[in-house]
């Protein structure tokens, strides 16, 4: 398990965010873009805190990341009690929709600390549990990763849907450099 008692990459002048996801070592859709998001949020001047699953692979060293691995990084306690330790600016949370259901429990952790979610959903229904997961979100907490998936997230409701009442129009396309991308809002 990682030192959960100093961080390294500590700049006073910086934000701090904490990702939670898949480590950039895995050769995984979910390992590169946690390494494109990390790597933008560096060049945006953010202290970059990435808390992963322990895995066999080597960490890939990325300047302004410091990478934590646990051996279960779904355990909602433990990933609150580090995050207090770490005290961010932002959290934010990308994987499976199982997992983004279990960090959806760490809303107020550390008070007051806003939390993202980046959803892998498009191409697909909304997530039956998404209503559930999402109850109570404030607006605008949910990351779509492309226009269609925002739309779906949108879309007509009926009495029956599993959608959630949550507003959210945030976009972060996937597998784009965010040092190139330029939010225009409408």
């Amino acid at each position: 398990m990682a030192e959960a008692t100093a961080a390294k990459v500590v700049n006073p002048n910086r934000k701090r965010l904490v990702i939670l996801g898949e480590t950039p070592s895995m050769p995984t859709g979910f390992g590169q873009q946690t390494r494109l998001v990390c790597e933008g949020m560096v060049k945006k001047n953010w202290d970059v805190f990435l808390l992963t699953a322990a895995v066999p692979m080597k960490p890939i060293k990325m300047e302004g990341v410091e990478e934590w691995r646990y051996a279960n990084i779904h355990d909602v306690d433990l990933m609150d009690r580090v995050m207090h330790t770490l005290k961010p600016d932002a959290v934010f949370a990308f994987g499976c929709t199982g997992t983004i259901a279990h960090y959806t429990q760490l809303r107020a952790a550390p008070a007051n600390v806003p939390c993202f979610y980046w959803l892998p959903y498009e191409g697909s229904a909304v997530p039956k549990e998404a209503k559930k997961m999402f109850r109570g979100m404030p607006q605008n907490r949910v990351i779509h990763l492309s226009n269609f998936a925002r739309d779906l997230w949108a879309g007509p409701r009926a009495e029956d849907d599993s959608r959630p009442i949550v507003e959210s129009n945030i976009v972060i396309p996937h597998a784009v450099d965010l040092s190139l991308f330029q939010h225009q809002p409408d």
